[in-house]
């Protein structure tokens, strides 16, 4: 399998041609990426500058592909815990330190695999989840926003934004 594999703090991303197949555990299905996209999350683990990096690994957080000959686009938060408001203690978010989307295939739990919506391409697709899930916890969940009310956003040049 081809992939961009993170060997190392501060070099660049490496384009490996026989990384390992990804193999899924219980639950898990191996989604063939069509796109990915870059995350801060993923520059700031490629600089060190994140909790617990274990290399090498395939960054990448966001992604979109097939899963049995259909759309589907990828929920990166995994195992987020029993509330909205706070992750649990087993949360994680792929692309570190599991591995992620930068690469051609992916294993996911079932559970964080998503039908496409029918007006998106692949890569509007990928760039949708992290930045959008982050989105929406701070308005609903921190911000306890409620239908009617209005929101200032300011300063929206990144995903969340």
């Amino acid at each position: 399998m081809q992939a961009l594999v993170l060997t190392d703090i501060g070099r660049p991303l490496e384009w490996q041609t026989d990384y390992p197949e990804p193999e899924p555990g219980p639950g898990e299905v191996v989604v063939s990426i069509q796109a990915a996209a870059l995350n801060s999350r993923d520059v700031w683990i490629s600089k060190g500058q994140y909790a617990k990096i274990r290399l090498p690994c395939i960054l990448g957080s966001d992604g979109a592909g097939t899963l049995d000959g259909r759309p589907v686009l990828l929920n990166p938060a995994l195992h987020w815990g029993k509330t909205t408001r706070f992750q649990g203690p087993d949360f994680e978010i792929l692309g570190m330190p599991r591995n992620g989307t930068f690469a051609e295939r992916v294993a996911v739990p079932r559970r964080q695999v998503y039908d496409t919506p029918a007006h998106l391409t692949f890569e509007q697709a990928a760039a949708v989840p992290l930045a959008a899930v982050t989105a929406l916890q701070g308005l609903r969940d921190k911000g306890n926003i409620k239908p009617g009310q209005k929101v200032l956003i300011y300063g929206a040049s990144g995903g969340v934004g």
